[in-house]
This record gives structure tokens, C-alpha cells and sequence, in this order.
């Protein structure tokens, strides 16, 4: 999967759960951290964790990524899994 496919799958999934509450993830603002600004909470943390695994297929090690990510955080998380 490529960077550009890795960093739209997780833009459009992250939006899907953020777009409840009217807000939207972008370049701009990649590296906003998603729990402590108030863009998303705990059950919302949780869902975006399982749609990312389920859509890729992959599993991410919740000890390698505090609840207090941004987008940024997840897409270098998920290239260092699919590097392995």
C-alpha cells in the first residue's frame, strides 16, 4: 500500500467519526492530537483503531500508541507494520 493510500485511508476513516461533531482532518492540522483537543473521545479512539485494522488488515499494538495521537502518529505506525 502506498504512502498517499495509507494517509487517505486514514484521513477518510479518522473524518467519518470526526464529521459528527463537525470537524475535519487535513494536511493543515495532521498532527493535531485528536483526544486531547477534544476532536474525538475515548469510544471514538477505539472505533477509529478497529476500522484502521479492520480496512487494512493489519493489527496495531494499542502499547505502541497512546490515546493521544494525531493522524500523523497513526500513519507512521501503520507503515512501520506493514514494513514488517
Amino acid at each position: 500500500m502506498s504512502k498517499i493510500t495509507i494517509k487517505n485511508e486514514v484521513f477518510k476513516i479518522i473524518n467519518e467519526v470526526t464529521k459528527k461533531y463537525g470537524k475535519k482532518i487535513t494536511d493543515k492540522n495532521i498532527d493535531l492530537k485528536l483526544y486531547k483537543s477534544g476532536t474525538i473521545d475515548s469510544l471514538d479512539y477505539i472505533k477509529i483503531i478497529t476500522d484502521i485494522e479492520t480496512k487494512l488488515k493489519i493489527r496495531i499494538n494499542i502499547d505502541q500508541l497512546d490515546n493521544n495521537f494525531s493522524a500523523n502518529t497513526l500513519i507512521k505506525e501503520i507503515k512501520k507494520i506493514i514494513k514488517n
